[in-house]
């Protein structure tokens, strides 16, 4: 994983990088089926929201399962006017 982390990092910053040797890296594209997820998380009203729970049961209609629903609303950071995604949806 961290040979992934430092080829994004150098193709994102490479003004930073002189040279730069990863062993072990495929360049294999992987296929996700995370998207409808992300759908999800991005209808959730995070200005009307008033805690997790909430959040929680605004989601269990759509992602039923309980670990991955409260896994996924851990990146619910609180703010002033409501909630925001800590990850970058």
């Amino acid at each position: 994983m961290s040979g992934k982390v430092i080829v994004t990092f150098t193709l994102q910053y490479q003004s930073m990088v002189d040279h730069l040797v990863v062993l072990n890296v495929t360049s294999a594209f992987y296929q996700n089926d995370f998207k409808f997820l992300i759908d999800f998380m991005l209808r959730l009203p995070l200005k009307e929201l008033f805690n997790r729970k909430q959040a929680s049961s605004i989601l269990s209609a759509d992602i039923p399962d309980d670990p991955l629903r409260l896994f996924l609303i851990q990146n619910l950071v609180p703010r002033d006017d409501g909630y925001r995604w800590r990850i970058n949806l």
